[in-house]
């Protein structure tokens, strides 16, 4: 991943996931000052059920969410996530 690889080079501590499941296991342990996350991950976990968990774990995380596709599943979930950024691909 490019963006991992941009970070490690500026001394960052970094955890990366491809699955919802495993952003949320890492989330319990990890505690990132900025999260990013992708809308659609590799199961049924999307990155907006990733940051609501980390946001009603009390974190103080910097959330931010990157999306290819805005379709209306999408923004009728981001009511759950207000005053997170969002990304469209191409960054």
């Amino acid at each position: 991943m490019l963006l991992e690889w941009m970070k490690h080079q500026r001394g960052c501590e970094i955890r990366s996931a491809r699955s919802g499941k495993a952003a949320v296991e890492i989330s319990d342990t990890f505690k990132p000052d900025v999260l990013i996350t992708d809308y659609f991950l590799e199961d049924d976990v999307t990155g907006v059920d990733v940051i609501e968990h980390v946001q009603a774990a009390g974190a103080r995380v910097r959330c931010v969410l990157v999306t290819g596709r805005l379709r209306n599943a999408l923004l009728e979930g981001l009511h759950r996530i207000h005053g997170v950024p969002i990304l469209t691909k191409p960054v």
